[in-house]
């Protein structure tokens, strides 16, 4: 579950639910990446958004306060109802395999 509370504040939920809190990240800032440059923008790892993400979270899985990247939505193309959110983004995209890399750390 990522933080609706913001990008990187999961102390609510830390403090709710303790060791049973999952953290992630990542669903905050490619929704705004979505929302700001389309699935094109999903794909674009020079945007600033996803080098703040990308370092962010190398650092949150090396000190333990995240397990994952949280919702990434690559393919709703025909199952989504709203077709302003329908999307199809390459997974094999620099972004992606970055996501990937950090997380297999």
């Amino acid at each position: 579950m990522g933080a609706p509370f913001g990008p990187w504040d999961t102390e609510p939920y830390f403090q709710l639910l303790g060791k049973r809190y999952i953290a992630t990240v990542g669903q905050v800032e490619l929704s705004g990446i979505y929302a700001q440059h389309g699935a094109s923008g999903l794909t674009d790892i020079n945007l600033a958004p996803y080098q703040t993400l990308l370092q962010r979270s190398d650092q949150l899985f090396a000190t333990g306060r995240i397990k994952g990247f949280g919702e990434l939505i690559l393919n709703n193309q025909t199952s989504n109802p709203l077709v302003s959110f329908r999307r199809k983004v390459n997974i094999d995209s620099a972004p992606i395999g970055a996501m990937f890399k950090i997380a297999a750390k």
